[in-house]
Order: structure tokens, then sequence, then C-alpha cells
């Protein structure tokens, strides 16, 4: 009996753990995205991740504020949280050992005599125990995917964190560029009424141009358009709502750093860090070791060994081992060897067509962010001075020198506009290179 318990306590030992290793992940993304994500299962937790979403809302919303909340606070995230609980408890399922099995048969016999026959059996998966290495070998290959999906999962959810608090600080930009615009439109129309008055604008040509001003006003309200979208995309990210929309920005847009970051060894920097690449290779791997394991098991894979207890009426009990095997006749495992062979093939393929892909995008972003910085400081060194000086009027000029430098004004706050979006197309594409070399520029 006591022999019995130890056998069933060793067998239950045997059992994998369930719980998933989500301090990786949080190791992980907190060494490329600054901060670390927070698992919300309720309870004490949940009441965490309250109050910190609080105390960082409380003060303007700044980008790494925004960040943190998303790592935990995301409702998407958080359900990627718990994909991964559910997956590892199928790991953990598909690694354990089969549970044995019982058998009891009652009956008579056959001869005169009529007496009661009592067999029992018990049987344990023999294939189940001899694959046991092999399939925790895999299982370990499968969660380390599982681990690098996820994380690199939640640095894409950070990049495009990153992208919509650019788009929110485009928006606000170009909404107080819009009120400046109103004003400078004024001025136009004013200039513009006051040549009509003394006669150096014809009425018609006067027409047209106020007509012209007057729809420019709707400029203004696309620019509040534009913003209220940005803000909402960013709220969703954030998993915010009621009262906690109502938080204020901390920031304007940025200029470009006077150094750039080095541009130089990105390629092999991004085929290094990206995890997604590391899951890949690991996914392939999983699919070579259940191939072995195919191939090592062969007709062995539905072995059952037991024993045998049968007691007859009158006679000796009966006391001997047992064993169960599925006769390969009509399927003997080709279809399922020649699968694993051409899933192998597809896994190796698709790491080599990702690691190719990295490599191009590293290269195209990066010339993409070069541009991008070239255009901003041709707009505000060469463009915006030139525009500027068309906006300076002499005290007691001519009506038609005034309405001239109200239209450089316009000029200005025109060349200002498309500096503002060349500075959200530098960080965007500041931020697109981060996120294809795996978190951080090195």
């Amino acid at each position: 009996m006591k022999r019995g318990l130890l056998a069933c306590g060793l067998l239950v030992a045997c059992a994998p753990p369930v719980e998933p290793n989500f301090e990786a992940v949080r190791e992980r993304v907190a060494a490329r995205a600054g901060a670390p994500p927070l698992w919300n299962r309720g309870g004490p937790e949940e009441r965490l991740i309250e109050e910190t979403v609080r105390e960082l809302l409380a003060a303007p919303l700044d980008l790494d504020r925004a960040v943190k909340i998303a790592l935990i606070h995301s409702p998407e995230l958080q359900a990627k949280f718990a994909a991964l609980g559910v997956a590892e408890a199928d790991l953990a399922a598909a690694s354990a050992l089969a549970n044995p099995k019982i058998g009891v048969g009652l009956g008579l016999r056959a001869d005169a005599s009529g007496g009661p026959i009592v067999q029992g059996g018990f049987a344990l998966g023999l294939a189940s125990m001899l694959t046991l290495s092999a399939r925790r070998a895999i299982t370990a290959e499968r969660r380390s995917e599982l681990e690098l999906s996820l994380t690199h999962a939640v640095l894409e959810r950070v990049a495009e964190v990153k992208e919509a608090y650019l788009a929110v600080q485009r928006t606000t930009a170009l909404v107080d560029l819009a009120d400046e615009e109103s004003h400078a439109i004024d001025a136009v129309v004013d200039a513009t009424a006051v040549r009509e008055q003394d006669g150096t604008l014809d009425p018609a040509e006067a027409r047209r141009v106020l007509a012209r001003l007057e729809l420019e006003r709707h400029a203004r309200l696309d620019a509040d358009l534009a913003l209220v979208a940005a803000r909402e995309r960013l709220n969703r990210l954030l998993g915010l709502w009621g009262g906690a929309i109502a938080w204020k920005l901390a920031e304007p847009l940025r200029g470009v750093p006077s150094d750039e970051v080095p541009l130089d060894r990105l390629e092999s920097h991004a085929i290094s860090a990206r995890l997604d690449l590391e899951a890949a290779k690991h996914r392939t791997a999983t699919v070579a070791r259940t191939l072995a394991a195919e191939g090592d098991l062969g007709w062995l894979r539905s072995l059952d060994a037991g024993a045998l207890v049968r007691l007859e009426e009158g006679g000796s009990p009966y006391v001997g081992p047992s064993f169960e095997i599925e006769l390969p006749v009509f399927d003997q495992g080709q279809s399922r060897i020649a699968r694993l062979r051409n899933e192998l093939l597809q896994r190796r393929f698709e790491v080599t067509e990702l690691a190719v892909s990295i490599r191009s995008r590293v290269r195209e972003e990066r010339e993409a962010l070069v541009a991008a910085r070239r255009r901003v400081v041709h707009l505000r060194e060469a463009v915006l001075p030139m525009l500027e000086d068309l906006t300076r009027v002499a005290v007691g000029a001519s009506p038609e020198a005034r309405a001239h430098g109200a239209e450089g004004r316009r000029a200005a706050l025109g060349a200002r506009r498309e500096l503002v979006r060349a500075l959200e197309e530098y960080w965007r594409a500041r931020f697109r290179l981060e996120r294809t070399v795996g978190g951080r520029l090195p």
C-alpha cells in the first residue's frame, strides 16, 4: 500500500508547472521600453494599477507616462497576458504523463459450475513515459517562442503609443497655427477692403480674394476634428475612459536633436535584437524536435503496458503483465512525418524571409530618417527666414504693401505648418526605425 502511494506521489510530482513565466516578459520589455508591464489578475494588482494610472494622469501627459499607462492599463495587452496563461496550461497538458487506466470485468464461467470470474487490469501509456523527455524539450522551445512573441507584441503596442502621442502633438500644433492663420486672414481681408475702397484693386478681384479667404477658414474645423481623432486613438491604446480622458498634453512637438544617433551597423543590431526573429527560430526548433521524436518513437507511439489480475471461484488467482499496441496496418505514420518535414522547410524559409525583410526595412527606414531630418533643417534654416522677411512692412506703407505683408504672414504660417508636418515625419521615422531594430536605437 505504501509503495502504491509513493508511486502515485512520484507521478503527481512529474506534473509540469502551469504558471506562465511572465517575469521573463517583464524584464525584456523593461529593458527595451524603459518600463515594465503589469499583469492584472484582479485583487491587489487591479487596485495597484488603478492607483498608478491616477498618479500618472495627475500631471500633464508626456510620452514616458503614456507608455507606462499602456503597459499596465491597455485592455488589449491584458488580454494577451491572459492568453499566455492559456497557452501555458495547454503546454503543461501536452508535456504531462498520460493518466494510468484501470479496468474491471465481471463474468461467469461457461462450464457447468457457472462460477463467477473477476478480472481487473492496470495500464500505463509506455509511449508517454518514453517520450517524456522529448516532449518536455519541445515544450521548452514552444514556451520560449510564446514568451518572445508576447514580448514582441508588447513592444509593437509601445511603438503604436509613441506614434499616437506624436499625432496628438502634431494636431495640437496645427490647431494653434490655425488660430494664427485666422488672424492673418483677418489682416488680409482688411487690407483687401482698403485697396478696393481706394481703387487699387478691382472689385471683382477683391470678391474672389475674399471668397477664397473665407473658404480657408474651414481649415480650423478640420484641425479641430483631427485633434479629437488623435486624442481618441491614444485613449483607446491606453484604455482610458470617463474623466481620465481629460488629460493635458505635457510637451509640444520637439525639434530634431542636434546630434543624430549612429546609424551604422543597424542591420546586425536588428538581427540580434528582434524578438520576433528569435521566436521564429524557436518555432523552427519546435518542429525539428517534434520530427525527431516522431522518427525515434516509430511503432511504440501507441504502446501501453500494465498488469492483469484474474480471480475465479475455486481457482488460483492469476497475476501477470499485459501489453497493448496499435497495429500499423492502415496508418503507418508516413503522413505525419511528411507533414512535419514540409513544415520544417516552411519554418526555415520563414526565418530567412523575416531576416531579409528586417535588413531591408532597416536600410529603408534609416534613409527615411536622414531625409526627414534634411527636410526639417531646410524648412527651418532656408524657407522660413525668407518668408518671414516678407512679413515686414514699413510704417506708413501703401495699402498694397500692407496687403503683400499680410499675404507674406500667411505664407510664413503655411511654411510653419509644413515644418510641423516635417517634424512629425522625422519623429515617426525615428520611432519606426526603433521598432524595426527591436526596441531602442543602439
